[in-house]
């Protein structure tokens, strides 16, 4: 999640009957509800190339009758227009030349039908574009990534019960191919770090490992092995700097790499009742200003100034 838009930073937190939206400006520490208060927002995005405009998705809740989809405000939150309904979004994903691609990777929750959704004119009609990609009712597309210097170079990550695997497409996702990382975890996260010949970082959750590849996906070395899963994953646009956040089963934890993902510094976050980083944003001006919202009974936000040490 790139965050800052103008003064405003975004993030996610859970209320007890669904998500909501919230804004925070950069001076001060009162939180300001942006809507979507019966939606159980699951991921953000800002479109910066349209001033005021963000995209939200949403999961189903069975329980409550809910329906996921996708929203699109263009005034910061004061309205919002639905895009999409009766599927649980994990990520979305906006093209990096064209304002009217989205991409959208769809989860099993609550019977939602899983893959990837494509849209060429802002939303407002939608395509599967996921021929290729190994899908069953426990497997989602939880994550996916588009080459800045090549839109049409694409990746996408699965995951579920049974684990899951990484797919590359060359035809701006009309096809997929099968990838062979070193595992079969749930993939949580892809970015791709255009300031290091395109190289890719890719997150699990299964063994909580960091894969690295530096040749579009052919081969890959582990880079990081913890015990616990790797929730989320954010970086500097360049790619340099790179942040995760563990958790769901531990206390959690996070780390820190400056050298596009090669080595890393970990830094434990003691909580008593939440255990998980599972949103992070770093600032645009300056990547020492790291966010993160922590899962669990009681979902708090946090902000650190030096880069994750002290919080």
């Amino acid at each position: 999640m790139n965050i800052q838009l103008r003064e405003i930073f975004l993030a996610l937190a859970l209320a007890s009957v669904g998500s909501w939206a919230f804004a925070q400006q950069t001076a001060s520490s009162n939180w300001v509800p942006l809507g979507l208060e019966y939606e159980k927002v699951t991921t953000l995005v800002l479109d910066e190339r349209v001033p005021g405009t963000l995209l939200a998705g949403s999961e189903s809740d069975f329980s409550a009758g809910s329906h996921g989809g996708v929203f699109r405000t263009s005034n910061e939150g004061a309205t919002w227009d639905t895009l999409l309904r009766g599927y649980s979004i994990l990520s979305i994903v906006t093209h990096p030349v064209s304002s009217d691609t989205i991409f959208v990777c769809t989860g099993t929750a609550n019977y939602s039908t899983s893959g990837i959704l494509k849209s060429t004119d802002r939303g407002e009609t939608w395509a599967w574009w996921d021929q290729g990609i190994f899908l069953n009712p426990e497997t989602s597309v939880n994550s996916l990534a588009i080459d800045p210097s090549t839109p049409s170079v694409m990746y996408a990550g699965t995951g579920g019960f049974n684990g899951g695997s990484l797919f590359k497409s060359t035809d701006a996702g009309g096809s997929w191919r099968f990838l062979n990382p070193p595992d079969d975890n749930s993939f949580s996260e892809i970015l791709v770090q255009p300031d290091a010949g395109n190289n890719l970082l890719v997150a699990t959750t299964g063994l909580g490992r960091i894969l690295r590849s530096t040749d579009a996906g052919e081969s890959w070395s582990v880079q990081l092995d913890t015990i616990d899963q790797v929730l989320s994953m954010e970086s500097t646009m360049a790619g340099r700097i790179v942040c995760v956040g563990f958790g769901r089963y531990w206390h959690y934890k996070y780390g820190r790499s400056t050298d596009y993902g090669v080595t890393w510094s970990e830094f434990s976050m003691v909580d008593s009742v939440n255990r998980g980083l599972f949103s992070l944003a770093l600032s645009s001006t300056d990547p020492d200003i790291v966010f993160t919202v922590t899962a669990g009974p009681n979902n708090h936000v946090y902000r650190s100034f030096d880069g994750g040490k002290v919080w």
